[in-house]
This record gives C-alpha cells, sequence and structure tokens, in this order.
C-alpha cells in the first residue's frame, strides 16, 4: 500500500498472494501476514495469509492460502416499520499454487471463492468462484517484470456470483502489469503497475512506488495510486506513504493511503508478518544476517568498482562480543555498531562472517558476504556500448590494463597482442625449444616466438608469400575475425547471402565472417563490415567476450550459485 499498490513485479512477501501469485515460488521459508484496515473509516478491512515451500516428485512449489474479509455494520435502510439496519459483508477465500518454470521466469495461480451477503434488516447471499493467473519474470539482477491476470474464469464457465433470489452478476477481469528495479546495491526499489479492465469499459489505472532501506531493521515507502472518480474535477490520483520496520523475523507494516483528496477518506493500513529469523525476509532489499549480527552495508553479492570497502552492521545477540570477518577481529562500539574497512582484489571476494562469544568461539556456523569487484576505467562511461565487456574482459585478466587507469577503447590492438591473447585464452601449450619459424621477421628468441609457433604447429594462423607475421601493426577486423574463429573452432558455416553490405559472397573469408556474425561477435557492426578498418581494443574486448574461451568464464564470474 505505502508504494501506492505497485507491487505485481516485487510480489515477494506474504501479501504476494493477492497481488501476484507467482510471487510465492521462490519463498524460502513459511510466511504468515495479516494486515488490517477501516477503509474510508466506515468499512472493516481484514487480510490473512499463510505462504510456504514445498517439494514433490523433486520438484519446489509454493503453496498459499488467503481470506480477505471486509464488511459495514449497522447500515440503516427505511421499510414499512421504519428503519431496520442491516450488516454487509464481502469475503475472499484463495487458494495459490506457484511453479518455478525456471530461474529467471516462475508462474502461479489462484482459485478464488467468493462469499457476499446481506444480513439482519435485509438478507441476501451471494456466492461464486473465479482465478487468477501470475507470472513473474527477472530480466537481471535488477530488473523483474510482472504480470497478473485477475477473474478471468469466463462467466458461462462459473465466473461469477450466483444470487439467492435468482440474480447472477460477472466478475471483472482484470489485467495488472508491472516492472520493478533496483539499484547497485538492492537497497532502492522502484516498481510501476499499469491496470487494465478486460470486461469493463473502464479508465485504466496507473500506480507507481519507491522503496529504500534505510538499514536493515527500517525501510520507508512512497507512491502515487490512481483510482478515478466519479467528479470530473478530481482524477484519483493519490499520494501514498509507508514505513515498515524488521526485526528477528517479525516484519511491521504501515501505510498511509488518502482517497479522492478527502480528508474524511484518509486511511490507515497495518499489517505483521512473520518468518523464520535465520532467512532473509526480503530478498529484494538483499539484507544478510549472520547469526545476530546484520551487515547494514554492503548487500550480499553487491557488484562495486572500488578497491576498498567498508562493512559495517550492528550485532542483535548479547552472546556476541567480537565480530570476526575473515578471522580479522572487529570491536563491537557501544551501540552494538561494528566497522571495518577490507581490501578488494578483482573479481569475487568472499568474506566470512562469524559473531564470537566471550571465549572467542563463534557462535553459530559462519556464513559469507560476496562481493564482486569489477575493473572499471576513467574513458569509458556507464553508456558506452562495450563497457560491459570492457569490465568483465579486464576483471578477468584478458586484457591487460591496469583497474583506474585509462582503457583506451578507440585505440588500435597489436597482431601481436591478438595472437598471444588467444593463445593464452585457447590454453594451448608453449613449446620449450624452437628451432625455426615460418616468419623471417620474429627472431627465435622474441617474446613473440613461442606464440606463434604453438599457433602454427596448431593451424590457426598461416604465413602469406611474404613469410612476415608484422607483428606491430594495427590488427584488422578480417584479420582478428579469421584468427578468433580458428582459435574457437567455430563450424564453418555454407554461405548463401552475404552477411554483410560490403562484401561478397565470394569473399575468401566470407565463412569465417559468417561464423562469426552467428556467434554473436560482430554485433557493432551492422550494414556494412569494413574488414579493412583497424579494430579497436573496445571491438577485441567484445570479441573476445563472446568466445567459447571467454563466454563460460565470464558467466562463472558473474553469477555466485
Amino acid at each position: 500500500m505505502g508504494m501506492g499498490k505497485a507491487f505485481v513485479a516485487v510480489s515477494d512477501d506474504g501479501s504476494g498472494i493477492l497481488m501476484n501469485p507467482a510471487g510465492i515460488s521462490h519463498i524460502k521459508s513459511w510466511i504468515a501476514f495479516s494486515m488490517y484496515s477501516n477503509l474510508f473509516n466506515e468499512v472493516q478491512y481484514l487480510t490473512l495469509t499463510y505462504s510456504t515451500p514445498f517439494s514433490f516428485l523433486n520438484q519446489k512449489y509454493g503453496f498459499g492460502f488467503a481470506a480477505v474479509r471486509s464488511g459495514i455494520t449497522n447500515i440503516p435502510s427505511p421499510s414499512q416499520f421504519g428503519l431496520v439496519y442491516f450488516d454487509y459483508h464481502n469475503d475472499v477465500y484463495l487458494l495459490s499454487l506457484s511453479y518455478p518454470i525456471n530461474e529467471a521466469l516462475s508462474a502461479g495461480l489462484n482459485y478464488k471463492i467468493f462469499d457476499q451477503g446481506f444480513t439482519g434488516g435485509v438478507s441476501s447471499l451471494g456466492t461464486g468462484h473465479d482465478i487468477d493467473l501470475g507470472v513473474k519474470y527477472t530480466v537481471s539482477d535488477r530488473l523483474v517484470l510482472g504480470l497478473n491476470l485477475q477473474n478471468i474464469l469466463p462467466f458461462d464457465m462459473g465466473g461469477r456470483i450466483n444470487w439467492d433470489y435468482g440474480y447472477t452478476e460477472g466478475i471483472p477481469a482484470v489485467a495488472k502489469i508491472g516492472a520493478a528495479l533496483t539499484d547497485f546495491e538492492g537497497r532502492l526499489l522502484m516498481a510501476v503497475d499499469y491496470d487494465m479492465w478486460l470486461t469493463r469499459k473502464a479508465s485504466p489505472a496507473y500506480h507507481a512506488g519507491l522503496e529504500w532501506e534505510l538499514n536493515p531493521m527500517l525501510t520507508v515507502r512512497a507512491g502515487l495510486d490512481q483510482n478515478f472518480s466519479s467528479t470530473a474535477t478530481n482524477n484519483g490520483v493519490n499520494p501514498t506513504l509507508g514505513l515498515g520496520f524488521y526485526l528477528s523475523g517479525f516484519r511491521f507494516d504501515y501505510a498511509y493511503h488518502p482517497y479522492y483528496a478527502e480528508s474524511s477518506n484518509v486511511t490507515h493500513f497495518f499489517s505483521l508478518s512473520y518468518t523464520p529469523p535465520q532467512l532473509s525476509t526480503g530478498e529484494a532489499a538483499a539484507r544478510k544476517e549472520v547469526m545476530g549480527v546484520t551487515i547494514g552495508e554492503p548487500a550480499d553479492k553487491s557488484v562495486v568498482y572500488q578497491d576498498r570497502i567498508t562493512i559495517g552492521g550492528f550485532v542483535l545477540n548479547n552472546r556476541i562480543r567480537t565480530v570476526a570477518i575473515n578471522d580479522k577481529k572487529i570491536p563491537i562500539g557501544p551501540d552494538n555498531m561494528f566497522e571495518t574497512e577490507e581490501a578488494l582484489a578483482l573479481g569475487k571476494n568472499v568474506f566470512t562472517v562469524a559473531g564470537l562469544d566471550a571465549a572467542g568461539k563463534t557462535t553459530i556456523e559462519a556464513q559469507s558476504l560476496r562481493i564482486l569487484r569489477l575493473a572499471n576505467f576513467p574513458d569509458v562511461s556507464k553508456t558506452y556500448w562495450a563497457k560491459d565487456a570492457i569490465e568483465q574482459v579486464a576483471t578477468l585478466g584478458f586484457l591487460e590494463t591496469p583497474a583506474g587507469k585509462p582503457f583506451g577503447p578507440d585505440k588500435t590492438v597489436r597482431r601481436a597482442d591478438v595472437l598471444k591473447t588467444l593463445i593464452r585464452l585457447s590454453g594451448i601449450s608453449l613449446p620449450r625449444e624452437i628451432k625455426s619459424l615460418p616468419f623471417k621477421d620474429i627472431g627465435l628468441n622474441s617474446w613473440l616466438a613461442p606464440y606463434l609457433k604453438a599457433a602454427y604447429d596448431a593451424g590457426l594462423i598461416t604465413a602469406g608469400p611474404d613469410r612476415k607475421f608484422n607483428a606491430a601493426r594495427p590488427v584488422t577486423r578480417l584479420e582478428s575475425i579469421v584468427m578468433m574463429v580458428r582459435f574457437s573452432k567455430f563450424a564453418l558455416p555454407k554461405v548463401q547471402e552475404r552477411p554483410f553490405a560490403d562484401l561478397s559472397v565470394r569473399h575468401w573469408a566470407i565463412k569465417e565472417i559468417t561464423a562469426a556474425k552467428q556467434e554473436g561477435l560482430l554485433e557493432f557492426a551492422t550494414i556494412n563490415l569494413y574488414p579493412s578498418q583497424q579494430l579497436t581494443r573496445a571491438e577485441f574486448a567484445y570479441m573476445l567476450s563472446k568466445t567459447p574461451m571467454a563466454a563460460p568464464k565470464i558467466k562463472e564470474l558473474l553469477k555466485w550459485e
């Protein structure tokens, strides 16, 4: 609520059953959730949910149950005997099942039972059922998309409310589409939703919200919830605010939600949930709790660029006297806070975090804080087209450029450097003794001689009529393509049409060029290849990152599990 109801792509807690049932497919432990509100100071509103993971035939699922009850009491109604009073209730019961199709995609289904009615001076009862279908897709560690199709059972298949006096009414179907984006540290969450009526002529509604984790115990929220009003002077865009407090598995949330700019319509929502404290209660916030030690910064699996980081947090367990990080003992301050600065190597860094008691023994089994440090360069901007490839190959040491120094993305690459890099990546052994070389411009004692000999003997390079390698000459795009395709051992395809406009299908290297394009090495070339153009360092880094020699290592670098 505090995020303006923008939750379809977030859906990661006990309320996920209501917003997107696909969200409970990845919960780690059971969650009990409750929410209460007095809508418009008239309607009593209560929600109770329970979600839990379970396994069946070696497949993990998420299961949930929810009950939503709302109602008004003592509603006056005129009759022949004067005023009579009646009560109204509108209850919904949900059974939810979700399934993680793969690491990125999950789906969920709600079966809903409706129970509405009037009791007292006016008496009537209506019942019905319907279904919801939800999908969640993780595009990246930062971006998640969500879709929830609510009440999609057709009228003639039972998607309706049947009243005991013979009247039947349909249940409006709604499509909710959402996106959620987190920052690199996982502390700021931004979400937007778009609601569209499927069976009713009504304007769509938008929702937007922000969630900011101030520390592992406190979260603040703000949002905009659009509810169209029947009055022409008010578009029904309502600002919302929220607050979340976490402690030892318990989570208390508060939301402030006015409606239609009317002070009398201000509604306050209160919710309380619980999940076992040894598990994360919000993976989107990326908190890491270790044996009563809560790490406030950085978040687990953070991606950083600096060579040093500050690790800080606070201690919740009074048995802990010292925090140990990679066996380095960190004192705890009088406010139960601790902080230390640690050096980071390029690539993956793992810090073992433990809470030590007065005897210096670990209170509970230690766990890990994982940080990935990528190489960065002042001349490669955040929006540069080859930024990711440059950072990745440099971090893994494929291109020898010190982090923090200029990379020179537009500079050329020597033929010798391309050959040396490919030999190192391919794992080809260098000869111990060199008695002859097919290239007359490279001496037997040259540092390049072992690389040339190894590549030549493996059939990866050939000597031209002039028997010169021209090691110091900048490599062209065409030369680099041929070398990379041979080193990568790509299958050469049959070519029926030219891959680039400036090439003939009879070009001597048309098969190598086509193979490189099909394998994704040449995304930077669109209409024309310009084969004789000198290769830049940025293009070289990009091509390297797509080869079978480098791509698996990059994938391993970017994943922790």
